[in-house]
């Protein structure tokens, strides 16, 4: 532990934004509290913190390091002889820093970091986004001072840990703050309308795009609906074709609008009546911190199967119905839908559950978490 005057907090992180934006909160919440205080980022050398960590502000170390392979015993090896070089990288990078506390938000990047600042005696504590803990964060409970989890279903999986706590996931304030009237005046939609968002997170959703296209025919036969349908950069084109070959004139665009990418995903939420999504962690959060009745549709393309666990938890509040991606049609989808447009009591119950189920203090009681341990 450094013996200057000014905290220093070192955070890793790395992969996906699902794991590099809770850091970027913790670290911004750090960094209010006290201004004075030195924030350093470790990352991989070819991930997406790459960009993101200085577009915020913060500077970024890099080791090397990939995920570990589980179908291919010789990339499991190289990645294993990476790990434990990322390691020696990482203890470099602590001797030189020096910091107080080492946080962790999970990625590959972070497996390295954490265990080499628990092996040098520095208070450390890792986050958790889904319900099925990472082998990241499986492997570390066991090393970190805290072990802090965005659903409860992570407690009972992770029974090595030393100290565990229910934080819940961070995100912007404006997914808290905007409101329906609001949302709905700034992106040009009707007050009254009946608004049905689609979005297949950052990357799109090739199976989720297919069969809400075509569900829309059907749903567009109800004059009072809008369907936000957000595909994502690589699906965008092939939607535009689906939707133009359906032939539906009279609402195309205004009622069916097309959209490749959501500037403002708070607005697009508070402005939904309901959501048809998929089930990473921070958008799930998302979901819930603004209310909203979601159809949730796990990609079977991840790791342990994490998104669908991330579905039924969400589910199991009452905050949402789950469609797994194998029977994802237009008839169960469409029938999900309906129920939901039918049933208004159902749909108020969804959407009370869903900000029940939310986390508003996250950020600050991570934050508290980490000076804890100072």
């Amino acid at each position: 532990m450094n013996d200057g005057d000014k905290m220093r907090f070192l955070l890793t992180c790395g992969g996906t934004g699902g794991h590099i934006y809770p850091a970027v909160a913790i670290a911004k919440a750090l960094k209010a509290q006290d201004p004075a205080c030195e924030i350093l980022f470790v990352g991989a050398e070819y991930g997406m913190e790459k960009d993101l960590i200085p577009r915020e502000g913060f500077r970024l170390e890099t080791i090397t390091v990939t995920g570990l392979s589980r179908s291919n015993p010789l990339a499991a090896i190289r990645s294993l002889w990476q790990a434990g070089s990322g390691v020696l990288r990482a203890r470099r990078i602590i001797k030189a820093f020096d910091p107080d506390v080492a946080i962790g938000t999970g990625g590959y990047v972070s497996g390295p970091a954490i265990l080499a600042a628990s092996l040098a005696g520095i208070p450390t504590l890792i986050h958790e986004q889904n319900a099925f803990p990472g082998l990241t964060t499986r492997l570390l409970a066991r090393f970190a001072s805290i072990v802090a989890v965005s659903h409860d279903a992570a407690v009972a999986r992770l029974p090595k840990a030393k100290r565990i706590v229910v934080t819940g996931l961070p995100i912007r304030p404006a997914f808290f703050q905007t409101q329906q009237v609001t949302a709905r005046a700034k992106l040009g939609l009707p007050a009254d309308a009946t608004v049905i968002l689609s979005v297949g997170g950052s990357g799109g959703a090739e199976n989720i795009n297919r069969v809400v296209c075509q569900v829309a025919p059907h749903l567009l036969e109800n004059a009072q609906i809008v369907l936000l349908h957000v595909t994502g950069e690589r699906y965008y084109d092939s939607v535009v074709n689906w939707a133009q070959a359906l032939g539906c004139p009279e609402a195309w665009p205004e009622r069916w609008q097309v959209i490749r990418f959501m500037q403002d995903m708070p607005a697009a939420l508070a402005a939904a009546d309901i959501v048809i999504s998929r089930a990473g962690a921070s958008t799930l959060e998302e979901i819930m911190a603004v209310g909203v009745p979601a159809i949730i549709v796990p990609s079977p393309n991840v790791t342990d199967n994490h998104q669908e666990h991330n579905a039924q938890a969400m589910a199991q509040q009452g905050a949402a119905i789950v469609i797994l991606d194998n029977v994802l049609t237009e008839t169960t989808l469409f029938s999900g839908i309906k129920r939901l447009l039918e049933n208004p009591d159902e749909l108020r119950a969804m959407a009370e559950a869903s900000r029940q189920a939310s986390h508003p203090q996250a950020t600050r009681d991570l934050a508290a978490l980490v000076n804890s341990l100072l």
